[in-house]
């Protein structure tokens, strides 16, 4: 029986490592949220995963970058049963687009994604795309 895919920190930290090497530098937690890093010279990124197109970014990070005014990056790693596909991009054009997005509870902006070959857009807002950036090997054996 194969085992139920899900996007955990174990996944999380083979993303971040991928865009380090990326960015050329460490990345550090922001706060208590996983998902929320920034790199020396204090530029923000969110890193999200999963196995589905639904996605979430809590208020409170959402309005700490909006307060921070430098630089805001956005990644999205789709894991399947042997890789994880990582999408990165400027986060500028999906808090101009928050009003198209949807807000369950009121504590957090959630959104769909469509994989495209080269690119990854969000539903609610057509308009936001990620860049694919890479595609890294990442089957049970590759996680220990």
């Amino acid at each position: 029986m194969t085992p139920k895919l899900k996007f955990d920190n174990t996944d999380r930290r083979h993303v971040v490592e991928e865009i380090e090497r990326h960015v050329g530098e460490k990345l550090s937690r922001v706060g208590r949220r996983h998902i929320y890093l920034s790199d020396k010279s204090d530029n923000r990124y969110i890193v999200l995963g999963g196995i589905d197109d639904w996605h979430g970014i809590p208020d409170d990070v959402i309005e700490d970058i909006e307060q921070h005014k430098s630089q805001a990056y956005l990644a999205i790693a789709i894991k399947n049963q042997k890789s994880l596909k990582i999408y990165f991009g400027e986060m500028e054009p999906l808090l101009n687009s928050l009003k198209y997005l949807d807000r369950p509870g009121n504590d957090k902006y959630t959104f769909h994604v469509n994989e495209r070959k080269d690119h990854l857009i969000i539903r609610e807002a057509n308009s936001v795309s990620l860049d694919f950036l890479v595609e890294i090997p990442h089957s049970e054996s590759d996680r220990k």
